[in-house]
């Protein structure tokens, strides 16, 4: 399933993605309302959008996700990091979040830290951009 809130963004998954081989659901949804789908997923992959949600949001969010894991399932959170606390973008309303303030947004959700990398391979004067495989 590919979720986007974003219709132009959803359109153009849709043309990325027809000849994957694969069916694929392609859901316009607002991640607020994301729904739990009990034992559907194997792994849930979460970029570059959480940043969009307000902290209540996203730790709701991420237990629907855990809830809709198979067993066994991990969901993966990649995300830019701010040095510390949070950076409000004022131009498109989101949230750049630190590690520790992520990591303190998984934990409220129940969920643990299997491992997480550091992108290494950017240029100098962005964000941080860490992957984090999270265990309900």
């Amino acid at each position: 399933d590919v979720i986007e809130p974003v219709e132009h963004f959803l359109s153009q998954a849709k043309v990325l993605l027809r000849d994957c081989g694969a069916k694929v659901n392609f859901l316009l949804v607002p991640l607020q309302e994301v729904t739990v789908q009990p034992d559907r997923y194997d792994v849930v992959w979460i970029q570059w959008c959480i940043g969009h949600l307000t902290d209540d949001d996203c730790v709701a969010f991420l237990q629907i996700c855990a809830q809709s894991l198979k067993p066994g399932g991990l969901i993966v959170v990649k995300e830019n990091n701010a040095r510390r606390g949070f950076v409000l973008d004022k131009e498109d309303s989101s949230v750049t979040r630190s590690d520790a303030y992520l990591v303190q947004l998984f934990r409220k959700a129940g969920l643990t830290i299997a491992t997480s990398s550091v992108e290494d391979d950017l240029p100098d004067g962005l964000f941080v951009v860490r992957a984090y495989a999270l265990k309900p």
